[in-house]
């Protein structure tokens, strides 16, 4: 069984300063491993709300170096491996995340393995395959595309829309998308281009996160999107679980 849980739902600076919503990110569990993607503020406090057990994590996944995303790195990494007495764990992400001064000095000698990524590399921890991909954002960063046995999730973390950067996520079967405005804007995506992309990717489940304070109701976006695709697709809410096999 795989579960994939919200541990933060909040997209802008604004909402992450109120923590109305969590910015502690998502984790995936999958058999024998956790993935912790973009530990944001609060990610330790969020995971223990919502049952997560962090020493449990596998992979720590950063898209990029913005706070939201990357604010709880250290803390993660120092929780998974008890402040580095039991070095272990993998972090991965762009190369801008995975070095001073996002991830300190002391707490990359705690861990076993550290992989910087740029769009196209892969790498695969126990079953799971990881594919970087492209994103358009004010900074330099990476989505991914997580490769299991029995499905694939893609995750696409802040970009704006292309049709090259949809593309990147075809044959995905659960889509997580970060839709922190409602109009389009160059480097975040907006609930129309969410339609856009779902009708291109066309998952079995699309998600939508990481909600600005102008998204009021993400749950009537969230329908405005599946009216618009005839495709299932659901707004996230902070301790929201999934089996991503199965839907929720």
């Amino acid at each position: 069984m795989s579960r994939l849980v919200f541990l933060g739902t909040a997209g802008d600076p604004i909402s992450m300063g109120l923590q109305a919503r969590g910015t502690g990110g998502i984790v995936l569990q999958h058999e024998r491993v956790q993935l912790h993607l973009d530990p944001g503020p609060g990610a330790l406090a969020r995971a223990r709300q919502y049952g997560v057990n962090p020493r449990e994590t596998t992979v720590v996944l950063v898209s990029h170096a913005h706070l939201a995303h990357c604010g709880d790195l250290n803390a993660t990494v120092s929780a998974m491996t008890h402040g580095g007495l039991d070095k272990r764990g993998v972090v991965a992400g762009h190369e801008s995340t995975v070095t001073e001064p996002v991830l300190w000095n002391y707490y990359q000698q705690c861990l076993e393995r550290i992989i910087p990524l740029q769009p196209g590399k892969r790498f695969a921890i126990e079953n799971v395959e990881i594919l970087a991909t492209a994103t358009r954002h004010s900074a330099p960063g990476v989505g991914f595309r997580l490769l299991f046995p029995t499905f694939s999730l893609g995750y696409l973390s802040d970009t704006g829309y292309s049709r090259e950067i949809a593309e990147q996520y075809l044959d995905s079967d659960v889509l997580v998308v970060n839709v922190p405005v409602l109009e389009s804007a160059e480097h975040h995506l907006s609930v129309e281009d969410a339609i856009h992309l779902v009708n291109l990717v066309k998952p079995s489940l699309a998600i939508l996160t990481h909600f600005g304070t102008k998204i009021a109701d993400p749950l009537y976006e969230a329908r405005r999107v599946q009216l618009a695709t005839h495709i299932q697709c659901i707004a996230a809410r902070d301790g929201m679980v999934i089996d991503p096999e199965r839907g929720i």
